[in-house]
């Protein structure tokens, strides 16, 4: 398990350095509760996001995700700001009593507030974990970002 956690500490500190300005981090509640991070890629259509948090579902675990996503500006609209659809695939690490692992594929909105350097999401997460065994799960989270340079 723990030659798991030193690959994904390595292999995220190697792709970091490649991945455009842009970053933002902030909190997210859901599944799991804690950190999140986002870094943008191409202008604001494609980005890498990454969550560290605990979840407290059927047993207490530190949960760790990475995604990379896709944004569509097309079929939303507001006054102010951007309220962009996204969606993506990404991996899932649980780390408790049982370690889990398994692929998740994230769909969200995002708003993006037009003069701050913050923004808001909410996004369904429908996944299948493999190991210990395979299992489907749908997961909600709320959060909110801070970015900086």
């Amino acid at each position: 398990m723990l030659r798991v956690i030193w690959v994904a500490i390595i292999s995220a500190l190697c792709v970091m350095p490649t991945i455009a300005a842009d970053k933002g981090l902030g909190l997210v509640v859901g599944h799991p509760t804690g950190l999140h991070y986002k870094q943008w890629k191409q202008g604001r259509n494609k980005a890498i996001q990454a969550g560290l948090g605990w979840e407290t579902g059927k047993a207490s675990s530190l949960a760790i995700s990475a995604d990379v996503i896709v944004h569509n500006y097309q079929h939303t609209s507001v006054k102010k700001g951007n309220l962009p659809i996204y969606y993506g695939a990404g991996l899932q690490l649980d780390l408790g009593a049982e370690m889990s692992l398994g692929v998740r594929f994230p769909v969200g909105l995002n708003y993006q507030f037009d003069k701050l350097p913050f923004d808001a999401f909410f996004e369904l997460v429908p996944g299948m974990l493999f190991i210990p065994a395979s299992e489907f799960t749908l997961t909600p989270s709320l959060g909110a970002r801070y970015y900086f340079d």
